[in-house]
């Protein structure tokens, strides 16, 4: 490609990233408003040749997600600490999903609305990636979010997975699972005991075998990374192919806080939301 059209493909260059807001809570009883933010883009990227600017490869990828916003609290550092903690969140999964379309032997991009790249190549591979959200409790100790991902790079199907931000408001952090647990607990032998029992006694249910199922709960923290405070107890996710195959979905197992008391920290945030 000569340099003069690579200038004029350049003039049509357009990220195609639009952001809204738009309410999905008032303020209410809350302490702050609640909204969504959202990005759409639908792109072609070419993917050139530094030395020639000739084309090595295209795609042709669609981004669609939904994130949490909030503003309008008192409380100005932990607004800028969640907010940002949320924005980190969804900017690494794009990014990850972006490496992941690259072609090994590209010198640089250019991005394109994908009518236009239309005119002059034709779009490669489709991918896509979705981004949506489920608030869990939310109130002015804890705000707990669950993301969910589909990203599709070509294939039979997507790829599923999730994952959890359980906000503690006094402490202005992201809740890491071991934030929740008394010193030198043994959690993940507990945890692995009880998502064990729930899992095996459906899982004729769930279309799994124990084999899947033993080696998906076994208790290394990789296999509880992702998890939601709720009132009653703790949430555990485990993403498709991880205790169960890709066609039965994600499955979930929940755990009361009266199984778990006897090593749960006294003074944690569970303690506030906790439903009796």
């Amino acid at each position: 490609m000569q340099k003069n059209i690579l200038f004029i493909l350049l003039g049509y260059l357009m990220l195609c990233i639009v952001g809204c807001s738009k309410k999905t809570d008032n303020k209410g009883n809350l302490p702050f408003t609640f909204e969504t933010q959202h990005i759409e883009r639908d792109l072609a990227t070419l993917w050139l040749r530094k030395s020639d600017s000739s084309v090595v490869d295209t795609t042709h990828h669609i981004l669609s997600i939904d994130y949490p916003v909030i503003s309008d609290w008192e409380n100005e550092e932990a607004q800028q600490i969640f907010n940002t903690l949320i924005k980190n969140i969804v900017d690494e999964n794009i990014a990850m999903f972006e490496k992941e379309i690259i072609p090994s032997d590209y010198q640089e991009k250019v991005w394109l609305d994908s009518i236009e790249a239309a005119k002059y190549f034709p779009i490669g591979k489709n991918t896509s990636l979705y981004i949506n959200y489920l608030p869990g409790i939310i109130n002015e100790n804890f705000i707990a979010v669950q993301f969910a991902f589909d990203a599709f790079y070509g294939g039979a199907h997507g790829m599923q997975y999730f994952q959890q931000l359980n906000f503690d408001v006094a402490n202005k952090k992201n809740l890491q699972l071991y934030d929740l647990f008394i010193a030198d607990a043994d959690y993940l032998a507990q945890l692995s005991a009880y998502c064990r029992n729930d899992l095996l006694s459906r899982v004729n249910e769930i279309g799994s075998d124990s084999t899947m199922v033993e080696q998906g709960v076994e208790p290394v923290l990789a296999n509880f990374k992702d998890f939601e405070l709720t009132s009653q107890g703790i949430k555990i996710y485990f993403s498709p192919y991880q205790v169960a195959p890709y066609a039965s979905g994600p499955q979930e197992v929940k755990i009361p806080y009266a199984n778990l008391e006897k090593i749960l920290r006294p003074d944690g945030v569970w303690k506030k939301i906790q439903k009796k």
